[in-house]
């Protein structure tokens, strides 16, 4: 039932859900162990069960959560230009924006990562999942675990990213175009179906349609779950100029 609580045209509502999408667990770290009961046979494991989450932030949080693993700096620098000298290297590495690779990758040895960008189309492109076979310093080794060449294996460098100029600010980065994909965000997950779907909602949801989504990337009710953080019930965004 959505129980309408904002009168705007773009409104917030309530989703009161039955009562089996619910974890009665009170700590994100016990619900992820419901969804991830082990890291055996991960292939297997990571390919058919997934956190889903509203945004990169919570992704980083969840992995976090996941495993204690290596980190790998990017090399971050000010590309050349009249004010280059103004943005100091701290404040670059600083920067989190959506489809750059993070300043601080935490990676290891057979756990999940994605495709933030085209690599080498069809094998490697946005979205596409894999496990961690081997680690080296400027390159990773890993297996497909989705798509129709799931179990290649493929060679994965760093690369380097600019910001548009009007971006405003003259960064290159030099990183993996992967993210650690314990979790994933629900726009990334559209399309696909998995046996088991954790939807953890560490913040509430921003779009419209976005909880819709999220709930139906299970093959069956019964294999969702939900986990919300601080809350006694999940918010939906609804745009009523669609619904009208």
């Amino acid at each position: 039932m959505l129980e309408k609580i904002n009168p705007r045209r773009i409104t917030t509502v309530k989703l009161n859900s039955p009562k089996i999408w619910f974890l009665p667990f009170r700590r994100i770290e016990d619900s992820i162990d419901f969804i991830y009961p082990s890291f055996e046979d991960s292939a297997e494991l990571f390919s058919k069960n997934c956190v889903l989450v509203p945004m990169n932030e919570s992704v980083r949080n969840t992995s976090s959560i996941c495993i204690s693993m290596k980190e790998y700096c990017s090399f971050n620098s000010a590309c050349d230009g009249p004010n280059a000298t103004h943005f100091p290297i701290e404040f670059l590495d600083s920067l989190e924006m959506s489809g750059l690779p993070p300043y601080k990758l935490e990676l290891k040895k057979g756990s999940p990562i994605m495709m933030m960008r085209n690599l080498d189309p069809p094998r490697l492109c946005n979205g596409t999942r894999l496990i961690i076979e081997e680690l080296h310093k400027n390159l990773l080794v890993g297996k497909i675990i989705t798509s129709e060449f799931k179990d290649d294996i493929v060679l994965i460098p760093r690369v380097k990213f600019i910001l548009a100029e009007n971006d405003g600010i003259p960064l290159q980065r030099i990183q993996f175009q992967v993210q650690s994909c314990f979790a994933m965000t629900i726009h990334k997950a559209q399309g696909q179906t998995m046996d088991n779907v954790l939807i953890y909602l560490e913040m509430p949801v921003f779009q419209h349609g976005q909880l819709y989504v999220a709930l139906s990337r299970g093959r069956r009710k019964e294999n969702v779950k939900v986990f919300l953080k601080n809350a006694p019930f999940a918010k939906s965004i609804v745009n009523t100029n669609v619904l009208s």
